[in-house]
């Protein structure tokens, strides 16, 4: 008798294990059934992605108008001055040339004391591109029969899928 007791008991809580395993293969939230299927396969998927940081540049700043100025005026009165300086005909023209050259750098130089010499910076945006991960496509199996989807998230050894049913368009009575 005592083995028959312990016989139905046994069978009774192993009937009511797989009742309750029954139960546990799918779980409600908000009225929607989830169950557990079993990844097979993950693949990173890389892709380019763009950063981009501003950052500030700075330089010196100075106008090369005024030296342009100051190089032609030099030249036009060391050409002038050159030309009354040389002799005859022939030495005009060199001391007109001479002139121009010593005046031009002369008028340089001068130029080159009152110019404005800032120091300016400005705002600019500079790109870094890298590869990167940018999801995974994941295949996983679920009652024998294999998927394949992409997740921005490695899922690990199990991945929740939502489970649905609903009445098909072909069958009628």
């Amino acid at each position: 008798m005592k083995k028959l007791f312990v016989l139905t008991t046994i069978l009774v809580s192993l009937g009511m294990a797989s009742v309750a395993n029954a139960r546990d293969d799918y779980r409600y939230y908000d009225d929607v059934r989830y169950a557990r299927a079993k990844v097979v396969h993950v693949e990173p998927v890389s892709g380019y992605s763009e950063s981009r940081y501003p950052r500030e540049r700075c330089y010196m700043d100075s106008s090369d108008r005024d030296r342009r100025k100051g190089s032609i005026v030099g030249a036009v009165v060391g050409s002038v001055v050159g030309y009354n300086l040389g002799g005859d005909r022939g030495e005009k023209r060199l001391g007109s040339v001479a002139g121009a050259v010593v005046g031009s750098a002369i008028g340089q130089s001068v130029a080159d004391k009152g110019r404005d010499s800032r120091y300016r910076c400005e705002r600019v945006e500079e790109r870094y591109g890298h590869a990167a991960i940018i999801g995974y496509n994941v295949t996983y199996k679920y009652k024998g029969q294999r998927y394949t989807t992409f997740m921005d998230y490695d899922p690990g050894r199990w991945v929740d899928v939502e489970v649905s049913v609903r009445p098909g368009r072909g069958y009628r009575h």
